[in-house]
């Protein structure tokens, strides 16, 4: 099933976070004015929007993200509850495949919904109809070695501290598209400027606004920990993703029942 890797495409959900954040321009903030006093995560310079950022996330219990991405035309999405404890469930979309995915207890499990492997029995003439009979909407877990292939795929998507550390250190991660061909190493990395944009009204409470120089705009929590809240994307990659914090979520193990052993 060597296409499930191209679920990897959800890694730029990261990378636009990541690239957001971590181009922001290391200059001196800009002088005080009354928004940045009673708003103080407005007006920061790019290294204290950072270390603010970062005592934030360290701070955290979990974070929810929900987001969706076009590159290149193919859209992707995600909807993961990740929490610091190492838990984490959601379901991650791309091109019409549905793929939920839990971490339970630092095992990872992958449920083979009829989307995906139909998609999968598109390019794979081993997928017949009867193996899908047999297998759809049944879960691998990475203690098999087929579940390990396919659970390794989703990376840093399903930790709260691998993802968020994404973000931290500027977008380690690579373009979609190379991880899905496994040329990750070799992808460039592209960062932006995030530069001070005031402040709006978001959520029933107030984000201090910041752009990048490809039109970007990034939304992080105005006064308190400076949570990031809001990404809206533009350029080679478009979409939105969202972050709402600490609100932890109780994950289960799929029964046994529904597990494939293979």
């Amino acid at each position: 099933m060597s296409r499930m890797t191209s679920l990897l495409a959800a890694s730029a959900i990261a990378a636009v976070a990541a690239a957001s954040l971590a181009g922001c321009s290391s200059g001196s903030a800009p002088p005080a004015t009354s928004s940045s006093a009673v708003y103080p995560n407005a007006g920061l310079s790019g290294s204290q929007l950072l270390t603010a950022f970062k005592s934030a996330v360290a701070s955290g219990t979990a974070v929810h993200v929900v987001g969706s991405i076009s590159e290149s035309g193919t859209p992707t999405s995600l909807d993961l509850n990740l929490d610091k404890d190492g838990s984490s469930a959601g379901t991650v979309s791309q091109a019409g495949a549905s793929v939920p995915v839990k971490v339970v207890g630092g095992v990872t499990y992958v449920q083979l919904t009829p989307t995906l492997l139909k998609q999968e029995a598109a390019s794979d003439p081993s997928i017949t109809a009867g193996v899908i009979s047999l297998i759809q909407n049944k879960w691998v877990s990475s203690q098999s070695s087929i579940g390990q292939s396919i659970s390794s795929s989703f990376g840093g998507l399903t930790s709260y501290d691998t993802f968020t550390a994404s973000i931290e250190s500027g977008g380690a991660s690579a373009s979609a598209s190379a991880v899905a061909s496994g040329s990750a190493s070799a992808a460039p990395v592209t960062l932006v400027d995030l530069t001070p944009a005031g402040t709006t009204a978001y959520n029933g409470s107030t984000a201090a606004v910041y752009k990048s120089s490809d039109g970007s705009t990034a939304y992080f929590a105005a006064s308190g920990p400076a949570y990031l809240e809001k990404v809206t994307a533009t350029g080679t990659d478009t979409g939105t993703i969202t972050f709402t914090w600490n609100q932890p979520v109780t994950v289960t193990a799929p029964p046994s029942s529904e597990i494939f052993t293979g």
